[in-house]
């Protein structure tokens, strides 16, 4: 199989170096990679980075929402096997061969991940609870740099562009998940997420994150089942 991967990076600083040096270190090679980013902030470590490894293909991009940017480099990356890593992320070196394994063994699953640690502000591993469809409904415990079939991508439309989906890997999951598949999960923290104080993430006020989980609960009411209309949760 072959596998498509979308970094994308802006605001990312001197961090895609070494987002993509991981890549570079897998021990699955036949993979190819779209770098979304700013020029202006990343030629020099970007250059230096991909140096001599065809793989890569550099996409230079005024700063875009991250499901804007993401679907960008999907479109045009090649690949039946997909993920995203942001530019501030980092993988280990078995991370594409184990998640690729999961995907190749069993048809039934859609998305494939793996434990992970948190770098920068805090450090250590996540517990991650295992997947079930109640707990998906109401929180994500899947993380981004997941990986999933483009045929399942493309069904969906990809990720949603709409500004109030600001819980943009959470949308796709469960976008995914309602076309019948499962997850597999593998508990090794492989993926490291590393916390920024100026991250996205960090900064949405109370509010905004209310909004963000109404959108979603409003758009998957068939499978969030604490939403109007919805009397009762699904086993």
């Amino acid at each position: 199989m072959d596998i498509g991967v979308v970094i994308t990076s802006f605001f990312c600083g001197p961090l895609l170096e070494r987002a993509i040096l991981s890549l570079r270190a897998q021990t699955q090679e036949n993979w190819r990679c779209i770098v979304v980013h700013d020029p202006h902030e990343h030629g020099g470590d970007l250059s230096r980075a991909v140096e001599g490894d065809t793989r890569f293909h550099a996409l230079g991009s005024a700063p875009l929402s991250v499901s804007a940017a993401r679907n960008l480099g999907f479109g045009l990356v090649t690949g039946e096997y997909l993920f995203c890593l942001d530019g501030d992320d980092c993988i280990d070196p078995v991370y594409v061969e184990r998640l690729s394994s999961m995907l190749e063994r069993d048809q039934r699953v859609s998305i494939a991940h793996t434990g992970m640690r948190l770098s920068g502000l805090r450090e250590g591993v996540v517990v991650t609870p295992p997947y079930s469809r109640r707990l998906m409904a109401v929180r994500n415990m899947i993380v981004n740099a997941a990986m999933f079939r483009r045929a399942d991508f493309e069904a969906v439309g990809g990720y949603d562009e709409n500004p109030a989906n600001i819980f943009e890997d959470w949308e796709l999951w469960i976008a995914l998940l309602k076309r019948g598949g499962t997850v597999a999960f593998d508990p090794t923290p492989l993926f490291t997420y590393h916390q920024r104080p100026d991250s996205r993430s960090r900064n949405f006020t109370e509010a905004e994150a209310r909004a963000g989980r109404e959108f979603i609960f409003a758009k998957h009411r068939d499978f969030c089942w604490h939403s109007p209309g919805v009397s009762s949760p699904p086993p």
